[in-house]
């Protein structure tokens, strides 16, 4: 298992944070009401959209958790 330093798991509390967030907003924009979308898809849709925003601030950041 790797050894994550205090900078990486702020990175990836970040990530996923701005992730359930754009989830949020993208379901209100587009139907109006994100509750009419059951929990399991937001959930796969949040750890899909904080994993693409991880591997993206992971190469700005440097951090390397992907090496």
């Amino acid at each position: 298992m790797l050894k994550l330093n205090a900078k990486q798991w702020v990175l990836i509390a970040v990530c996923f944070a701005v992730a359930a967030v754009v989830n949020y907003l993208i379901w209100l924009i587009a139907m109006g009401n994100p509750s009419e979308i059951s929990a399991f898809y937001h959930v796969l849709n949040t750890l899909c959209l904080g994993s693409a925003f991880l591997v993206v601030a992971d190469r700005f950041m440097k951090t390397q958790i992907y090496r």
